[in-house]
């Protein structure tokens, strides 16, 4: 098992803070919209599946580069709310 370097530390604080960014922009939409989901425990594999097949695809038709699924916010509100969805526990089969 290797040591984290210096450099590998702040391009992991450098992803973080690009992804909490994200998702602060997403929470200040004012609804969810064709291309963002907010989720927080739906963890249903075949679900998901199709969740983010039909967000891509949604995102594509409103000339958006991405689509977005966030799991521990609440979709009225937008609220900090948590989840306890482990995609790698659900893709083993394992439950929470």
């Amino acid at each position: 098992m290797s040591d984290v370097t210096s450099h590998d530390a702040d391009i992991i604080r450098q992803a973080d803070t690009r992804t909490l960014s994200i998702i602060d922009d997403l929470r200040a939409l004012p609804a969810e919209t064709q291309w963002v989901e907010f989720k927080e425990n739906y963890t249903d594999p075949m679900m998901v599946g199709k969740l983010i097949s039909a967000l891509s695809n949604s995102a594509r038709i409103e000339d958006e580069h991405f689509a977005y699924v966030v799991w521990g916010i609440q979709d009225i509100t937008h609220d900090v709310v948590g989840t306890n969805f482990e995609p790698v526990l659900i893709e083993q089969g394992l439950t929470v």
